[in-house]
Parts: structure tokens; sequence; C-alpha cells
């Protein structure tokens, strides 16, 4: 059993309107249907910021692959990622714009490896969100606000539901653990 919390809010914050004004920049057909079918109802999607060069589609952030993560195409299309992950002091692996559509829901779920002894965490950034957006871990509402950046322990089982009428877009970004992280974890400075 874990020492660590399963959720927390880290201290760092995040410009709202740049990391909006990033979510922009992408057409509609950038805009790649999630990869896990199963787990969602209504319209699910996301553009990869960094993959792995042999994903079977870029958005799969592949437990198992041997390859190092490269920035993607679509990174160039941004302004202040970069400058978002650069905040972040340990190695960053996956990142991608996750968009959740208006009325859609991502069923109650478990990812697998994406834990502190897996020794890989995700974490997210709200982007735009509003209080009719429903996230649940283990079955309690996290209150995920725009800007800030949360650690969840995503090999818990977790939903999201978009009651609201307006699309809901995360940065996700995957990183290895390491001191820095492992820091905010022992002697958390955020909210559990």
């Amino acid at each position: 059993m874990s020492n660590y919390p399963t959720t927390l809010r880290l201290p760092l914050q995040f410009d709202v309107a740049r990391l909006q004004h990033d979510a922009t920049q992408f057409s509609p057909s950038q805009w790649q249907k999630h990869f896990n079918i199963h787990v969602y109802e209504g319209d699910w999607s996301g553009v990869a910021l960094r993959m792995l060069p042999d994903a079977a589609t870029p958005l799969f952030p592949d437990p198992n692959s041997k390859q190092a993560f490269v920035d993607a195409p679509a990174m160039a299309q941004t302004s202040y990622v970069a400058e978002v992950l650069r905040a972040l002091h340990c190695q960053v692996n996956s990142v991608r714009f996750l968009k959740l559509a208006a009325g859609s829901s991502i069923k109650r779920h478990r990812d697998y490896q994406l834990g502190i002894e897996d020794g890989e965490v995700r974490l997210h950034i709200p982007v735009q969100t509003n209080a009719m957006v429903e996230f649940y871990l283990d079955d309690v509402r996290v209150p995920m606000a725009e800007g800030e950046l949360w650690f969840l322990n995503f090999n818990h089982y977790h939903s999201v539901r978009n009651r609201s009428e307006q699309d809901r877009i995360h940065l996700v970004i995957d990183c290895a653990v390491n001191d820095w992280l492992l820091g905010f974890l022992k002697q958390p400075n955020g909210i559990r």
C-alpha cells in the first residue's frame, strides 16, 4: 500500500488564456478520436504534442515501447506548452491535449502503470472546464480548476462526465517520477 496521496494539486499555476490559445491552434482534422473506444460515450479526442515514434496512433503512450518520446509536429503549433513543460523539473514523456466534448462521458475505468510505484505518473492541467464537468477518482469528485496542475494516480478507478454545453480540454502530461515530483508528494504543498 502506497503512503502517497492518490490526488494532489501541485503548487504551480499556469496562464489559462495562453493555454486556451494553444488549444485552439488545431484544425478539426487534427483532433483524433481517442484510441480507447470502449470507455467513453460521445466524443473524446486529442492532439499529440509528444509521442512515441513507433506508436500505432500518436495519442497512445505505449508503456511497453522501448523508444523515447519525441515532439510531435503539432507541438510547433503551440507557443506556451514548451514553457509549461520547462516548469516541470522531470523527464516529460507523453503530452496531449485531450478534449471531452459537451455532453460526453468517460466511463469508470483504470489505467495501468501510472502510479508512483510504476515510475511514471500522469499530470493534468485543466485548460477549459467548468463546474458542470465532474471528474471522479475512487468515486470522489476532484474539483480541478483551469490552470491548476494536478497529480492523480490513474491506476485507481476514475470517470468523467461533461454535463456542460462546453467542451472540456486538459493538457495531459506523463512524467517520469524523480526527486522533484516526490518532494511534492512526500510533503505535499497542495490539496489532497
